[in-house]
């Protein structure tokens, strides 16, 4: 038996003279706000019903003292039944607001924990929020999509625009709903742009990464050499050009990082000037004016084409392919049913790989061993 009288149940009488109105709320906060509990949405039904029927009840008694008219009469079958199907049908229309207030409302909260590193302070001193939410919430398993969106606005999204301001801080995105809803609709985008902008400078940051090391380890090595030692003369000569390497590698990043950015930045513009556009809509069908449809419209995915060697022999052809490491998963697994991997001295693959063996950024940690 429910612990009040929702009101809600009466409803099941065929007579609507057995109809009753709801308990009114007390001035505890419901139990439902801050417990999880069998029948809880009986309680949250009930309590959103309330409030509104109450609320509705006193506004048209005002209404009927303002002009001069008999106010509603509860006793009345009538007008009873009348009142209570107005606002059931409310608090039905009203719940979904609620829960895209809820929606908005974690999001703020999570933000706030991610941005203060909040879940470190807790007992079980999560080093993560990501590990917070797995750990915490069933509805969010790792890698599902909505944890995916969730680290991708708390780790990309949020800072990006308090850094840019100009009215689209968190806050003020959350704070929206129509606002918010187009935010979650341009995630797609803004994961491109963003991708794209990690892509183009993460790409020479990993050279630079690469060659550092190498150099690192030479330097490690002619430390403990004399002019005499047979290697000190092929070793200097090889720092030498790694160095100078590096020195083009980071004016390159440089140049690279600006021209990234700047594209960046025009890409948030124009997510945040959709956003703000009163005549997209979050969602709709094909040939509506929509936020994907607005933001993608003009805009192509690069795709980054790397050079591949062929030698054709007789009966035979030998296939050279230098990429980025980060591939190496990718390549292996395209071809995992056909080639058995093996690692070999680049050195055997002729003419066309001495360049890659020169100043390669991509080589393993073994490319200098013959400077040992």
């Amino acid at each position: 038996m429910p612990k009040h009288n929702n009101g809600i149940e009466s409803l099941d009488q065929a007579d609507p003279k057995k109809w009753e109105v709801p308990e009114p709320l007390g001035y505890l906060p419901p139990k439902w706000m801050s417990e999880t509990y069998p029948g809880m949405e009986e309680d949250v039904a009930h309590d959103i019903y309330s409030a509104i029927f109450w609320r509705t009840l006193q506004r048209d008694i005002a209404e009927a003292e303002k002009n001069g008219t008999p106010p509603p009469d509860m006793n009345d079958v009538i007008t009873r039944s009348a009142e209570i199907a107005k606002t059931i049908m409310a608090a039905a229309e009203h719940l979904p607001n609620v829960k895209d207030a809820s929606e908005r409302a974690f999001y703020a909260l999570v933000y706030m924990v991610k941005k203060n590193n909040l879940q470190q302070l807790s007992k079980n001193e999560y080093s993560t929020i990501e590990e917070w939410l797995v750990d915490r919430l069933e509805s969010l398993p790792p890698g599902s999509g909505e944890m995916s969106d969730i680290t991708f606005l708390m780790g990309d999204v949020f800072p990006m625009l308090e850094k840019i301001k100009g009215g689209f801080e968190p806050a003020n995105l959350l704070s929206l709903q129509s606002y918010w809803s187009k935010t979650r609709a341009a995630i797609p985008y803004l994961r491109f742009i963003t991708n794209r902008h990690k892509e183009a400078v993460g790409e020479i940051t990993h050279e630079i990464e690469k060659t550092t090391k190498r150099v690192v380890k030479l330097e490690a090595l002619q430390r403990d050499r004399t002019p005499e030692h047979k290697k000190f003369g092929p070793t200097a000569e090889r720092l030498k050009e790694l160095r100078s390497v590096l020195v083009e590698l980071n004016e390159k990043q440089e140049n690279t990082a600006k021209e990234a950015t700047d594209v960046w930045k025009k890409g948030v513009d124009k997510a945040l000037s959709i956003i703000s556009d009163n005549e997209v809509k979050p969602w709709g069908k094909e040939g509506e004016r929509t936020v994907k449809a607005a933001l993608f419209n003009g805009e192509k995915a690069e795709v980054r084409m790397y050079e591949g060697f062929q030698g054709v022999l007789p009966g035979r052809s030998m296939f050279v392919l230098i990429l980025p490491s980060r591939y190496e998963r990718t390549v292996e697994k395209a071809l995992g049913g056909l080639i058995e991997w093996k690692l070999v001295d680049p050195h055997v693959m002729a003419d066309e790989l001495k360049k890659a063996v020169k100043t390669n950024p991509f080589a393993g940690d073994e490319i200098d061993d013959d400077l040992r």
